[in-house]
């Protein structure tokens, strides 16, 4: 409930408890012989400031507690319900003669999705206008609460010019149903022939989304930007940003994803069409999607013909308890999976499912892959699911419902940003050919955004990534040859989920494409054509990031190593000595790699690698990666046991990941003292040295006392790891190493 319906039915309440309290003190006097109308209104009266009857009780000794009670109360309850009622009328009043004339967010329809939009632009401190027909809507009480304008009816031509609704920076329709939003669409952009905002249509359907994304003509005027835009699509972007598989492919030493997701709904399937045409890395190869559903129709099958023409996809038509107890198949699915998503299901609960694939992966010793089930829990919040991941079970709970939506996600605005640039910048190498961005067909346009939201992988594929403020990089060559094949294979990988399919001659109403085929099959020329348009694209990446006028700028991305010897208490003075040579070591990193981000990697065994990454994370503003040496349930063994330092860390990483086992059998690593348990830590070792930049070492100097400890970590920086090792890390080291930063420590 509202605050606003709280508090009148709290004056409401306030109201009928005076009046029987007043009437139960009349019963107690001879007026109670009077007819109870006569009472009621006497009573009532109170409130209207006339008690002169009152005093007649005064006079005959018949005034009691619960009169005098009532006298007192009811006309400072008068009182306050008209100062209520003439603020709220003023504060909307004002709200009304202070609205925003210009760069607003105009909503239209405050069902959950457009709610959602206005409360997250509310939250970016953006001025909203909000338009809702049902006077009844449970929403509109809070946005108002919250500053927001809401027109209450129907929109015309005299609303939207007293609300200056042609000004607004965006337009978004959330009206209900794909018919009713494209309806209310069409009738309210007729009233608004001048605009120049972008406009948001939210759908439901896939299918009316693909249809329309062939040039949509309900929208008279040229000029304005048309964006559709789905829940279910929204989520899988987020997700794949959120969670994106290349550091777990690294870890793993694989070359190939392999996404496993239970369900066929609209977000499951969005969801594989996602990984399908944006997991595309260095080497090129398809992702691999299996996807068990007990679902089968006609729609269902042509959603994944599609989502087949651009990956390895495998369907498993089966119900999910009768896969849980096929050990066989089920192993079969999970040996080599990358990531697992668990979307709702009627069968059986998310959750549990999820427990018993991570168990699964615990007995069967398989590389504990994250899984993500969804849960459409109302309250659920980013702070909630920070606590599920203090204990590392590989498990994470996602939102699927509507309280994800923000304005961000919908408008990508670096996204529109970069799209329109790498148009332009054909467009004007090419002006005979090529179209300009305002009459480009819609599926173009949205080809072009797919093209800019890619940037972010194939940044990290370089060691890079989008900033806060402007500032650049530079590529050699061979990372714009990897950069250039990967958005080949990307682009190739989106067409076809789009319906494209090769030819010798091209047909965009048809769908054909001349350049439809693997990389290694382009003619060198082709291969130079898009090389070329790659790099002129990258060269206008980086104008830009250097442009202070834009949100963003670009990075490069420095990995440094933690390694060091365990401890779990020191002297004062010992502290503050390791603290501050630590300190010199972390301020050297940051003189030698200026302008970039900082990303630590550890195992976060107790002392020295705790310590290193608390200092970095306070005077490098670092982020780090928890790189745990098996599962939690056995590292653990190992820590003090009233340790909650471990948790406590965990919970400030931008990731962990449990590294793939060397050991074959689970039995063998309970035992502290078994060689498994050392081999495990070499192969933690051999990770370490593979996938950084840098490495920082609290050490004594001295030949290690095991297999796999800080010496070895060291030794194989500065050699190599032995071949022996090599196993634990198939994925490329990257090359000649940094000396290595040593922080002189003794241990006792």
């Amino acid at each position: 409930m509202d605050s606003q319906k709280k508090s009148t039915l709290f004056l409401f309440g306030l109201f009928m408890f005076i009046m029987l309290v007043g009437l139960f003190g009349v019963s107690q006097t001879t007026r109670w012989s009077e007819p109870l109308a006569n009472n009621i209104y006497a009573i009532a009266g109170l409130f209207a400031f006339s008690g002169d009857w009152t005093q007649e009780l005064y006079k005959t000794n018949q005034m009691n507690p619960f009169i005098e009670f009532a006298r007192f109360a009811a006309p400072l309850t008068t009182a306050l319900i008209f100062f209520y009622l003439i603020f709220d009328g003023a504060k909307q009043l004002i709200a009304y003669l202070l609205r925003p004339r210009s760069d607003f967010q105009l909503v239209v329809g405050l069902g959950n999705k457009g709610s959602a939009i206005a409360l997250s632009a509310l939250a970016a401190n953006k001025p909203v206008i909000a338009i809702e027909s049902n006077p009844e809507n449970s929403h509109i009480a809070l946005l108002k609460q919250k500053g927001t304008i809401v027109h209450v009816g129907d929109i015309n031509q005299s609303v939207a010019d007293k609300l200056h609704l042609q000004h607004a920076e965006a337009v978004f329709f959330c009206c209900g149903d794909d018919s009713h939003n494209i309806t209310i669409a069409q009738q309210v952009l007729t009233n608004l022939t001048n605009l120049k905002a972008p406009v948001f249509v939210h759908l439901h359907s896939r299918v009316l989304a693909d249809q329309l994304k062939q040039l949509p003509r309900f929208i008279e005027n040229t000029s304005t930007e048309l964006r559709f835009w789905r829940k279910s699509q929204l989520l899988a972007e987020q997700l794949f940003a959120k969670y994106p598989p290349l550091p777990l492919l690294n870890i793993q030493g694989k070359d190939q994803v392999h996404l496993v997701i239970f369900g066929s709904n609209d977000a499951a399937l969005d969801l594989a069409r996602t990984y399908a045409k944006s997991a595309i890395y260095s080497s090129l190869k398809p992702v691999k999607i299996t996807l068990i559903t007990a679902d089968s129709n006609a729609q269902l099958s042509a959603e994944l013909a599609a989502i087949d023409a651009a990956s390895e996809l495998t369907v498993i038509n089966q119900q999910v308890h009768e896969l849980l107890a096929d050990n066989k198949l089920l192993l079969d699915i999970i040996s080599n999976a990358t990531q697992i998503y668990i979307f709702d299901t009627q069968q059986i609960n998310c959750f549990s499912i999820a427990l018993t694939l991570r168990n699964k992966m615990l007995v069967e010793c398989l590389f504990m892959a994250p899984i993500y089930y969804a849960t459409s829990y109302t309250e659920f919040s980013e702070q909630q699911q920070a606590k599920t991941r203090q204990i590392p079970d590989n498990l994470v709970a996602f939102n699927d419902n509507s309280k994800d939506i923000n304005i961000s996600a919908v408008t990508q605005p670096r996204g529109s940003v970069l799209a329109k640039r790498a148009h332009e910048q054909s467009y004007q190498a090419n002006q005979a050919n090529v179209t300009s961005w305002q009459d480009l067909p819609y599926s173009l346009k949205e080809a072009n955004r797919a093209f800019a939201l890619s940037w972010r992988e194939k940044l990290a594929m370089v060691n890079a990534r989008f900033s806060s403020h402007s500032s650049s990089i530079e590529l050699s060559d061979n990372e714009l040859n990897v950069m250039s094949s990967m958005e080949h294979a990307r682009w190739c990988a989106e067409r076809k989920i789009d319906g494209w399919q090769f030819s010798s001659t091209r047909s965009n109403i048809a769908k054909r494409h001349t350049l439809i085929k693997p990389w290694h099959e382009l003619t060198q020329q082709q291969q130079q054509g898009n090389s070329d348009f790659f790099a002129a694209a990258v060269n206008d990446l980086l104008l830009l990031a250097k442009d202070t006028t834009q949100p963003f700028g670009i990075e490069k991305v420095v990995t440094v190593a933690v390694t060091g010897h365990r401890f779990t208490d020191l002297e004062s003075q010992q502290h503050d000595i390791l603290v501050r040579d630590i300190d010199q070591q972390l301020d050297a990193l940051k003189q030698a790699h200026p302008n970039c981000h900082f990303q630590f990697v550890s195992g976060l065994a107790e002392g020295a690698d705790r310590l290193v990454i608390e200092r970095a994370l306070t005077r490098l503003d670092a982020s780090f990666i928890a790189l745990l040496p098996m599962a939690y349930e056995l590292y653990k063994l190992d820590f003090s046991k009233q340790d909650s330092e471990f948790e406590q860390l965990l919970a400030k990483a931008q990731w962990f990941v449990e590294i793939p086992p060397v050991y074959q059998n689970l039995a063998e690593m309970e035992d502290t003292a078994n060689e498994s348990r050392a081999l495990q830590y070499a192969s933690l070792a051999a990770h370490l040295v593979a996938m950084s930049d840098e490495l920082i070492a609290v050490w004594d100097s001295q030949p290690g006392k095991g297999i796999g400890g800080t010496a070895d970590v060291v030794n194989w920086w500065q050699h190599g790891v032995p071949e022996q090792f090599k196993r634990c890390y198939p994925f490329t080291s990257k090359g000649l190493k940094a000396e290595v930063r040593i922080v002189d420590f003794k241990r006792d």
